[in-house]
């Protein structure tokens, strides 16, 4: 479960001297993640040997993720398991009419017609 609140804050102007330093509206994400014990313990350790906070290694790790390219297989990789296990005629598609007359007359000739 994920859970995503988004909190606007504004930061004030501030001056330096005779500099004019203008800060803008700043929206900062606030996500909740569960994770399992295990995962979690693992995080917490992590931390604790890098001496760097949750959110850090979080932000990393998402960055990380979203910087790879998608993983998604070719149609052929897709169906590669079923495609050539059921055979049929090898001239369907050029005897399609004829196959099709064929089941017609059969269907036809089963209700007595």
């Amino acid at each position: 479960m994920l859970v995503v609140q988004v909190s606007i804050s504004r930061s004030v102007w501030r001056f330096y001297g005779n500099i004019k330093v203008i800060t803008q509206w700043v929206a900062i994400m606030t996500t909740t993640v569960k994770l399992p014990d295990s995962l979690e313990a693992a995080l917490r350790q992590r931390c604790l040997h890098e001496g760097r906070s949750i959110s850090e290694i979080m932000r990393d790790a998402l960055s990380v993720y979203l910087a790879r390219e998608p993983e998604m297989d070719s149609a052929w990789a897709l169906g590669r398991e079923v495609f050539g296990r059921h055979a049929g005629a090898a001239n369907l598609a050029a005897d399609r009419k004829q196959a099709l007359a064929e089941v017609w007359d059969s269907r036809q000739a089963g209700r007595g017609a």
